[in-house]
């Protein structure tokens, strides 16, 4: 294991241990992000997720370019403006929790990565009012 990768394995490590630290935990949005790829536990079904994936892959204006879904997952593909590719998986963890995975290019983009899983969960009602606010295109820097 290299250094950076044991790095990387610690804080995840840390951020775990303080979040289990302090009771109310469940309450803490956490993103995480590894190896390119941010990862989200929403609170809403497969169905209402899937569904909420496609509208707000629409409302970023996102053409879908492939999608598949089954009973626990689904995979959505899209192209950013400038060509990267797209890939949000979804896997059934609960019956009211959903993992949502983004991917975006070959090193990911976490900014962009967090902007889709905000604007799912914007589309299912579950984010603050400051993260609802109107989308902007996709990767628009706010004013």
């Amino acid at each position: 294991m290299t250094g950076k990768a044991r790095a990387h394995t610690l804080a995840a490590f840390l951020l775990l241990a303080t979040l289990a630290w302090h009771g109310g935990c469940a309450a803490v949005v956490v993103y995480a992000y590894a190896n390119g790829e941010s990862t989200h536990d929403v609170n809403a079904p497969l169905d209402d997720v899937w569904a909420a994936s496609l509208a707000a892959f629409d409302e970023l204006e996102l053409p879908v370019a492939a999608s598949s879904r089954d009973e626990d997952s689904g995979r959505i593909k899209s192209r950013t403006p400038g060509g990267d590719e797209i890939t949000l998986r979804l896997q059934q963890r609960k019956v009211d929790q959903t993992r949502a995975k983004v991917r975006i290019g070959l090193f990911g983009d976490e900014k962009r990565s967090q902007q889709i899983i905000r604007s799912i969960e914007g589309r299912l009602g579950l984010t603050a009012p400051a993260d609802a606010a109107a989308p902007q295109a996709f990767g628009e820097e706010s004013p």
